[in-house]
C-alpha cells in the first residue's frame, strides 16, 4: 500500500488513476467494508502552512501548534459523499454518523 502512495506523490500515477486504484483496493488494504462509511481527507504534500489558533474549527478554537509551519496540508475533506471543507474553508456542516461502539 505505501509504495502506490509514494508513486501519487511522486508524480508516477496519474490523478485521473487515483480513483480506480481507491476503488480497487480500499476493501483489501483499508479494512473498508460494504455498506460502511469511507470519509476521505485530500491533502496537497507539498503545501507549506503556518498553523495559527484562527484556523482551528473546534470548539476549543486553539492548538498546541500554533506558529508551527509545516509542509504537508489538506485541502478538502469529504464526508458521505459531501465536500464539507476545501482550502481551509468550512463549506457545510459536516454530515458525518457518529460511531457506535
Amino acid at each position: 500500500m505505501q509504495d502506490r502512495h509514494v508513486a501519487f506523490y511522486d508524480g508516477c500515477l496519474a490523478r485521473d488513476k487515483a480513483s480506480c486504484v481507491v476503488e480497487q483496493n480500499a476493501m483489501s488494504d483499508l479494512g473498508c467494508r460494504m455498506g460502511y462509511d469511507a470519509d476521505l481527507t485530500i491533502a496537497d504534500m507539498n503545501k507549506e502552512v503556518v498553523i495559527k489558533n484562527e484556523m482551528i474549527e473546534s470548539k476549543c478554537g486553539w492548538t498546541p501548534f500554533n506558529n508551527y509551519k509545516v509542509t504537508g496540508f489538506p485541502v478538502a475533506t469529504i464526508v458521505n459523499g459531501h465536500l464539507v471543507m476545501s482550502e481551509g474553508k468550512v463549506i457545510m456542516e459536516s454530515k458525518g454518523t457518529p460511531l457506535k461502539f
